[in-house]
């Protein structure tokens, strides 16, 4: 959908043509970037039920590793949230970041794991 501006130059020059459409893109972006906080909050959950696990059968390496893997997407995800606030928008990502959460527990719950036994 275009629309039709007259620009007015400095040099007093009226040139007609299309609006620029800008904002489509610019929410586009912001639905990829919601997306990728839901999906970092389902890694990040996943990872940290696998710590917890990890933790409980007292397997320090993976325990270690994926101890680092939650902290390390939590602390990017958040940075970009708080580095680009904006009332509405970084409230709205905080939510979608917190059901990627909710959804990464239950999808590790919901996983069959299976261990060696020595």
């Amino acid at each position: 959908m275009c629309s039709s501006v007259v620009e007015r130059h400095s040099d007093k020059v009226e040139v007609e043509g299309p609006i620029p459409s800008t904002r489509t893109k610019s929410m586009e972006f912001e639905v990829l970037k919601l997306v990728v906080y839901f999906v970092a909050g389902i890694v990040q959950d996943f990872f940290f039920t696998l710590n917890t696990k990890y933790v409980a059968e007292n397997k320090v390496g993976p325990a270690v590793f994926f101890s680092f893997l939650t902290i390390f997407v939590s602390m990017i995800v958040l940075y970009n949230i708080l580095s680009d606030l904006d009332a509405q928008r970084s409230f709205l990502s905080i939510i979608v970041y917190c059901v990627g959460i909710a959804f990464g527990t239950y999808m590790a719950m919901k996983f069959p794991f299976k261990f060696k036994k020595k």
